[in-house]
């Protein structure tokens, strides 16, 4: 049985959850540096703009080593001007 966390090999993972007619769904955004993830992060707040979508969960090497930094990623996305 596979340890992997998520179907793919990037570096970073984040999982942002988005409000829905019947409660809340998620969706993510990856890449291999943080600015590739921060630019995916960006298409998906702008896929669900209205939908008050919001990081929940931020992972560096999911599949290995699996370090959770969450609170990183939000620092330096809301302090660039994310929206």
């Amino acid at each position: 049985m596979s340890k992997e966390i998520v179907p793919y090999d990037f570096k970073y993972h984040a999982e942002i959850m988005y409000e829905t007619l019947d409660g809340f769904n998620f969706c993510n955004a990856a890449g291999n540096t943080v600015d590739e993830l921060l630019w995916d992060i960006d298409a998906r707040f702008n896929d669900y703009k209205y939908r008050e979508p919001k990081i929940v969960k931020v992972l560096e090497n999911p599949n290995t080593k699996n370090l959770e930094i969450t609170k990183e990623i939000i620092e330096i996305y809301y302090s660039r001007g994310g929206k």
